[in-house]
C-alpha cells in the first residue's frame, strides 16, 4: 500500500502515539543516511537511520553480512523495507530490516520510488476531492496541475483559457504524438459521504470522479516523464475545463488547443466503479455519451374542456414524449 512509505519524523510520530499496547507496523519504507553502525559477532548489524526530520535510534539487520550486496558504513544513503516494534513495557522499539539496498539502486528502490509515487497521487487526490471547482472556476485546480507537471519535468504549453492545462511530454525517439484527455471540474452537488477529505466547498462536490480523473493523468505524467527513454514519440497531456457546463472542449479548442500541435490520436477515459479494481473496459464504436441540447416545440390547439376531442392538448402530449424519449437510452 502507498501509505507504507515513511519519513523518520512520521515513524517517530507514529510510535509516540501508540504507547497504549504492543503493536507491529508492517512492511514499511523508510529512506534514510546510515549512523552508528556496528557489526555483532553474531552477524547482525545495528545502527541509526536519519534524514531530515529526525533519527531512528536502533534498526536491527537480522540476516548475515552476505545477505547485503555492499558494506555499509557511515553516511550511505539507504532504503530499509522493514517492521517495527514497539513493546508497551519498556516503551522500547526497533526498526527490523528485512531488506536493505543502497538508494537509486535495484529492485527495491524501484519498488520504494513506485510507492512513494502512489502516496503522491493519494494525497494529490484526496485535495482535489476536498477543493472540487466548478467549470470555468477550476483556479485551485489548475495551479496544483501545472505545479505537479512542471515538477514531473513535462513542458507547459500556452493555454488561453483561464482553467484548464496542456502540457508536453517529449519522448527519447522520434514517433507519433498521442493525447490523453481528461477533465478537472466538480458538479453543483452537494457530498455527504462524511469521508476525512471529503467536499470542504458548500454545494460542491467530485460526484462524477473528475478527481480521480485528473489525479490519473498526473499519474500518466509522473510515469511517462521517468520514463522517456522507453518512448518513441510524444505524448500532449489535456486538462479539459469545464466538462460540466458542456462547453468545456470547445473554449479550449477556440483559445487554440491544437494550433501548434495536432495530436494523431486522443484517447480518454471515465472511471467505473462497476468494473473490478485493476480492470480496463475497451468497446468498439461509440462508449461514453455525450451531451447536446435538442428542442422540441409542441404546438396545440385551444378549445374547451367539455370538448377536449376538439382540442390539441399540448401537455398531455408532451407528457408522453418524456416518458417515450427516456426509453431510448
Amino acid at each position: 500500500m502507498a501509505r507504507n512509505v515513511y519519513t523518520v519524523k512520521q515513524v517517530n510520530a507514529y510510535i509516540k502515539n501508540m504507547f497504549t499496547q504492543d503493536f507491529m507496523l508492517n512492511r514499511i519504507y523508510v529512506k534514510g543516511e546510515v549512523s552508528n553502525c556496528k557489526y555483532h559477532t553474531s552477524g547482525h548489524i545495528y545502527f541509526s537511520l536519519k534524514d531530515e526530520s529526525g533519527t531512528i535510534a536502533c534498526v536491527m539487520f537480522a540476516g548475515q553480512r552476505g545477505g547485503l550486496s555492499f558494506h555499509m558504513r557511515e553516511g550511505q544513503q539507504i532504503i530499509v523495507l522493514g517492521s517495527v516494534n514497539v513493546y508497551e513495557r519498556t516503551g522500547a522499539y526497533q526498526l527490523y530490516a528485512n531488506e536493505i539496498r543502497l538508494d537509486g539502486e535495484g529492485a527495491l528502490y524501484e519498488k520504494y520510488q513506485m510507492q512513494k509515487q502512489e502516496l503522491e497521487l493519494t494525497l494529490i487526490r484526496h485535495r482535489l476531492h476536498h477543493e472540487p471547482e466548478l467549470g470555468h472556476a477550476e483556479y485551485k485546480t489548475t495551479h496544483l496541475i501545472r505545479e505537479r507537471l512542471e515538477a514531473y519535468g513535462a513542458e507547459l504549453l500556452p493555454c488561453r483559457c483561464d482553467t484548464g492545462v496542456v502540457a508536453l511530454v517529449h519522448g527519447a525517439a522520434d514517433g507519433p504524438l498521442l493525447a490523453l484527455r481528461e477533465d478537472i471540474d466538480a458538479l453543483p452537488i452537494t457530498e455527504n459521504t462524511a469521508l476525512p477529505f471529503a467536499s470542504g466547498n458548500a454545494g460542491v462536490s467530485h460526484a462524477c470522479g473528475h478527481d480521480i480523473h485528473t489525479t490519473a493523468l498526473l499519474g500518466c505524467a509522473q510515469y511517462l516523464c521517468c520514463h522517456r527513454e522507453a518512448l518513441h514519440g510524444s505524448v500532449m497531456l489535456i486538462f479539459q475545463c469545464a466538462e460540466e457546463c458542456c462547453d468545456g472542449a470547445e473554449t479550449m479548442l477556440n483559445a487554440g488547443l491544437f494550433d501548434v500541435y495536432r495530436p494523431e490520436r486522443i484517447i480518454g477515459f471515465h472511471c467505473a466503479p462497476s468494473l473490478p479494481l485493476g480492470k480496463v473496459g475497451v468497446c468498439r464504436g461509440a462508449s461514453n455519451a455525450s451531451c447536446d441540447t435538442v428542442v422540441l416545440r409542441v404546438i396545440g390547439k385551444g378549445g374547451h374542456g367539455a370538448h377536449p376531442d376538439a382540442c390539441v392538448d399540448p401537455v398531455s402530449i408532451s407528457a408522453y414524449l418524456l416518458t417515450q424519449l427516456q426509453t431510448i437510452i
